[in-house]
């Protein structure tokens, strides 16, 4: 024959002491068995027990993508080896207002992206330097 006693508190403290050493999916699926258990045995606090939200994971443009973009542009510079941290779509909806320039920083507002999410991205020095130069000729070419 089998004892055992639950505690709400212990549990909890147990399922903390994941959350700081492991990841967050990892974290989840322990909560999840927990309350599972929990459930087959018919402990009253089983709902208690409130499964965490796995944060979203934001896909990082890659290298092919910014050379599509480039060549579209007809930009010649190390724009590629910059990181945006965006998707190509973000980058072709991307404005002059965008483009902070002296913070090195891009605001995509929520209406640009794919999950509706205000996001911000920054970049380097080298994207900063093409980036201006890019702004530079297309504005000579503007006035020409």
């Amino acid at each position: 024959m089998v004892s055992y006693s639950f505690n709400l508190n212990d549990i909890i403290i147990y399922i903390n002491e994941i959350k700081e050493n492991y990841s967050a999916e990892h974290y989840r699926k322990v909560v999840l068995d927990i309350r599972r258990l929990l459930k087959y045995l018919n402990v009253p606090f089983a709902d208690d027990l409130q499964l965490p939200k796995i944060p979203k994971r934001r896909k990082i443009i890659k290298k092919q993508d910014i050379q599509k973009l480039v060549s579209k542009v007809e930009l010649n510079c190390n724009f590629i080896e910059c990181n945006f941290s965006l998707r190509s779509t973000e980058i072709y909806r991307l404005t002059l207002n965008d483009i902070d320039l002296n913070s090195r920083v891009i605001f995509l507002g929520a209406e640009k992206t794919k999950n509706y999410d205000d996001t911000v991205a920054f970049f380097n020095d080298e994207a900063q330097k093409a980036l201006i130069e890019f702004f530079l000729e297309a504005t000579n070419q503007n006035q020409s």
